[in-house]
C-alpha cells in the first residue's frame, strides 16, 4: 500500500507509530548534533595546539591543517544534513 500523506501513516497504525516515528527523528537529530559537536571540538583542539608556542615540525603543522580543512568541509555536510533532518521534521509534522 502506498501512502499519500504522513496522516495516512498515523491514521492506520495508530499514535504509537506516530510517537515512534518522532523519537526516531529526534534520535537521528540527536546523533547528527552529537557529530557536529565531536567535530567542532576536534577542530578546536587541532587549533590550540597549532597556536601554542610550542614548535612543531613543518609536516606536523601541514598535516593538522590539513585535517582542519577536511574536518571543516565535513562540518558543513553534517550541518547539511542537520537541516535536511529539521526540514523532514518540519515538513512531517505540518496540520
Amino acid at each position: 500500500m502506498k501512502y499519500t500523506s504522513f496522516d495516512d501513516l498515523v491514521e492506520l497504525h495508530g499514535e504509537e507509530f506516530n510517537e515512534a516515528l518522532e523519537k526516531n527523528y529526534l534520535v537521528q537529530l540527536r546523533n547528527q548534533r552529537q557529530m557536529i559537536e565531536g567535530t567542532e571540538k576536534r577542530i578546536a583542539w587541532y587549533q590550540e595546539h597549532l597556536d601554542d608556542d610550542f614548535n612543531y615540525s613543518d609536516e606536523l603543522v601541514t598535516s593538522a591543517n590539513e585535517k582542519i580543512i577536511k574536518d571543516k568541509e565535513f562540518l558543513k555536510l553534517l550541518k547539511k544534513e542537520e537541516k535536511a533532518i529539521i526540514d523532514e521534521i518540519e515538513k512531517s509534522y505540518k496540520p
